[in-house]
């Protein structure tokens, strides 16, 4: 097809009619591989299962004596090789069909084929609370730790040092803010408010002599320069006055309410400091917050050489706010799987879901969907390079049986079926009573009229566990049935 000549509106809504037809085609894939699955498993079990209807249709003839009521449908039966009579009784005891029944069944509606891995229920991972040599270990990797058990004893002795000398500044900040407090009569401010009052004075004693030395002046006793003197005297005095007042100003400045507030945040700042070396103090005996195993916290992505996870020994030196250890809690786990969002609106919190696996071939277990990720994973590309949405969901089985913990380990790969709901009075029939030709299921009914076998085309639901097979359409729940008709030479074949 030459898309060169396509306008834009019309090559997108060609890549989407390409998407739909591919999201069909993934979705008839994987319904072809579950059928493939079930069919060589009812291959294996053709060969015996079809000897057994040849040896019951032919035990029923002889042990009932029905006598059929159609001549035709004997030798339908005859010709397809589902029935076999002794040419030697045939005129005494008539030959009897084994009917197959159409079942009525309660049938689950489920979503398969969700891979996920085993993780633990619930997970901590512990940081050292201070920074400091290891002192004491009191664990086993890989081994189960109870509640409240210590784990690891740190050296506190920088710690405690480090207290000490924020303690002094707490102490210096409350004098400090104590002082503040009671500034306007703090001794720094008499001092200044003194050396106000003396200035003032010197001040004033020397305007008196300055006029004094003017009089005399008026009167000849004094010469002019001592005038001169006594006014440079004052002005000397002036300047020192100003100063003494500048800075009395300053001083009170000291005490003001934004130098209070400073003062106080300070106070607080190193009372905080001290609280928390305190905390930090108190938690270096490392305690377990849960009963659990012990591993190795997950290693950093990092490529620093800082981030390589150790295992933790006496005499290690660690440092504050460093990943220590990782405790799991086994009681159950849960399992992370990836829907795609054609499916992802068929499921709800709550839901059961079926586990099983290859590595735990003989435990099956029974979890609930937990938790739906309302937003979809980073975009992956699909085998196509065609991005397929995706979303998280979190299945959680909440408790184990100790058989159970037996076959499971973390990181274990599993294969979970959701359980959407369940259709009532489904019709079913065995896999042997279908027949599929030119792509179409068919299925050999006796007429309710006439009493001959008639074909008639089916349409499949869903492959059951035990090979059988639900019919959507076609047939009714008082159908008689009769095999799939047999064919020799494949029956031969089989057979060697």
């Amino acid at each position: 097809m030459n898309n060169s000549n396509l306008s834009p509106e019309e090559l997108v809504t060609t890549i989407d009619q390409l998407r739909t037809e591919f999201r069909s085609l993934q979705w008839s894939y994987q319904k072809l591989e579950d059928d493939y699955r079930i069919l060589q498993i009812q291959v294996k079990r053709g060969k015996r299962l079809r000897r057994w209807w040849l040896v019951l249709i032919i035990t029923a003839g002889l042990a009932t004596g029905w006598h059929l009521r159609s001549e035709e449908l004997l030798t339908y039966l005859e010709q397809q090789g589902l029935l076999v009579t002794d040419s030697a009784t045939a005129s005494s005891t008539p030959a009897v069909p084994k009917f197959i029944k159409v079942e009525q069944r309660s049938l689950p509606v489920t979503l398969p084929h969700l891979m996920g891995k085993i993780e633990p229920l619930k997970q901590v991972e512990i940081v050292s609370p201070v920074a400091g040599k290891v002192k004491a270990k009191h664990f086993e990797y890989n081994q189960m730790v109870k509640h409240g058990q210590i784990l690891l004893v740190i050296d506190t002795t920088d710690e405690e040092r480090n207290y000490r000398s924020t303690q002094a500044e707490f102490i210096e900040g409350k004098n400090q803010v104590e002082d503040l407090r009671h500034w306007s009569t703090s001794q720094e401010v008499r001092t200044a408010q003194r050396q106000l009052t003396e200035a003032q004075y010197d001040l004033a004693t020397a305007k008196r002599k300055l006029e004094e030395s003017r009089g005399l002046l008026q009167k000849g006793i004094v010469p002019s320069s001592e005038v001169e003197e006594g006014e440079e005297t004052v002005r000397s005095k002036e300047l020192a006055y100003q100063a003494t007042q500048e800075q009395l100003e300053a001083i009170l400045k000291k005490g003001s309410a934004d130098n209070l507030k400073v003062a106080e945040l300070k106070m607080e700042v190193a009372l905080s400091k001290m609280e928390d070396i305190q905390t930090r103090i108190a938690q270096a005996n490392v305690v377990s917050p849960m009963d659990g195993v012990v591993f190795l916290p997950p290693q950093s992505n990092s490529s620093s050489s800082e981030q390589t996870t150790l295992e933790i020994q006496e005499g290690s030196m660690v440092k504050q706010d460093q990943r220590l250890l990782m405790i799991a809690n086994f009681e159950g786990f849960i399992v992370t799987a990836k829907v795609e969002e054609i499916h992802i609106l068929k499921l709800a919190p709550g839901q059961t879901v079926t586990i099983k696996g290859e590595a735990f071939p003989q435990v099956t277990l029974e979890g609930v969907i937990k938790d739906i990720s309302s937003q979809a994973d980073p975009d992956q590309p699909g085998p196509t390079d065609q991005v397929i949405s995706k979303f998280s969901v979190t299945i959680a089985v909440s408790k184990l049986t100790a058989d159970q913990k037996k076959h499971l380990r973390l990181g274990m790969s599993t294969e979970m079926e959701v359980m959407l709901s369940k259709k009532d009075q489904s019709l079913v029939v065995p896999f042997e009573a279908v027949t599929i030709k030119d792509k179409e299921a068919w299925v050999t009914v006796l007429d309710k009229t006439t009493g001959k076998p008639k074909e008639v085309k089916v349409k499949l639901g869903q492959t059951l566990v035990d090979g059988a097979l639900e019919i959507v359409e076609g047939i009714q729940v008082d159908d008689k049935l009769l095999p799939r008709p047999v064919e020799p030479d494949k029956e031969k074949k089989d057979d060697d």
